[in-house]
């Protein structure tokens, strides 16, 4: 009897805009965007020296990532995650940007 795939995941690297640098020590979040803010799942990372980051155990569904860096935070639009998929979600922040972006 064949193995029921395990939970997606988001995986993916943060960049600096200016020069295209790994951003280490940003933080990750996925939000689903299918539930109820007062009840929505959530998972978080931290990019490692390498700007990669990895979100793991997801299940289906679709999920808002936001990196956040010092005072600054990117939301990419809803991403779709299915059972058994990586999805990859690079993320790039304005280290000049006085405010929050949201990118499709």
């Amino acid at each position: 009897m064949p193995s029921k795939p395990g939970p997606g995941s988001i995986r993916g690297v943060v960049r600096v805009l200016e020069d295209g640098s790994a951003l280490p020590g940003a933080t990750l979040v996925a939000t689903s965007a299918d539930d109820a803010s007062d009840t929505a799942q959530v998972w978080s990372a931290l990019a490692d020296e390498h700007g990669r980051y990895q979100l793991l155990g997801i299940p289906d569904g679709r999920y808002v990532v936001t990196a956040y860096y010092a005072d600054l935070s990117q939301a990419i639009e809803p991403q779709p995650v299915r059972v058994g998929t990586a999805r990859i979600v690079d993320v790039t922040l304005d280290l000049h940007a006085n405010d929050a972006r949201y990118l499709e």
